[in-house]
């Protein structure tokens, strides 16, 4: 199944998106925001050189599929995500079926 998952968002990767997550972190939120790396990787398979950290302030960046920020307290938000691809990527799973 996460072969699938990768797989799928490797193929739906728009030809100029530089990185597929980008995470956006606090300075002193930096172990946290590599905890949620370490997660895309060993989780969800996805491979490093698609995420991108940040130290800078949130901002969504709509080259990317999603824009995920770690604020001070340690809290996780998705700003910002391609809901074209993530529609399909919930359909290949069966939790959503996409609607034309």
């Amino acid at each position: 199944m996460k072969y699938i998952f990768s797989l799928l968002i490797l193929t739906s990767i728009e030809l100029h998106a530089r990185e597929i997550v980008l995470v956006h972190y606090e300075q002193q939120s930096k172990t946290d925001a590599e905890i949620v790396v370490s997660t895309f990787i060993n989780q969800l398979e996805l491979p490093r050189e698609y995420i991108k950290m940040e130290a800078s302030p949130c901002t969504p960046s709509y080259e990317a599929i999603a824009t995920v920020c770690v604020l001070e307290n340690g809290a996780i938000e998705i700003v910002q995500q391609n809901n074209k691809v993530m529609k399909k990527l919930l359909a290949s799973f069966g939790g959503l079926r996409e609607h034309k």
